[in-house]
């Protein structure tokens, strides 16, 4: 075999299998970890975050949300590790819903409820607390 057709060759058998791993996992490429550790899967198993920057707050997930919550929803936030600012981002820019009024981190002494709000509910251990855990393992 000539050098040029082994180099093509080898890079090949190298790279094909993070490309399909790429191709099964997009548009979550954030979330990618190889096979050594057994894949997104495995990468979770062992305590390492599948998601960063809310990569997984795409245009599916925006049209849901400005199709579902009701005109001038409150959306809270349940703890101080969960960052608005990138809702409030997406909001300015006009991809969220302007009329949604997004709020701070729920209060629940001394705040007087007089309507069920909503809240966005953050999944990420590193972000997670006793709390939002226990709102995730929940059913509606």
């Amino acid at each position: 075999m000539p050098a040029p057709i082994t180099v093509s060759v080898l890079a090949a058998l190298v790279l094909a299998p993070a490309a399909m791993d790429l191709v099964r996992i997009h548009p979550f490429e954030l979330s990618y970890y190889n096979a050594l550790i057994g894949g997104p899967r495995g990468a979770w198993h062992r305590g390492f975050e599948l998601t960063y920057w809310f990569d997984g707050f795409n245009g599916r997930t925006l049209e849901e949300l400005n199709q579902k919550l009701p005109p001038g929803a409150e959306l809270d936030f349940p703890n101080e590790l969960t960052n608005p600012m990138t809702l409030q981002e997406i909001q300015t820019l006009g991809a969220l819903r302007g009329d949604i009024e997004l709020g701070g981190e729920v209060k629940f002494h001394g705040r007087k409820y007089d309507r069920l709000g909503h809240v966005w509910l953050q999944t990420q251990d590193s972000k997670a607390t006793a709390f939002t855990r226990l709102l995730f393992a929940m059913r509606p």
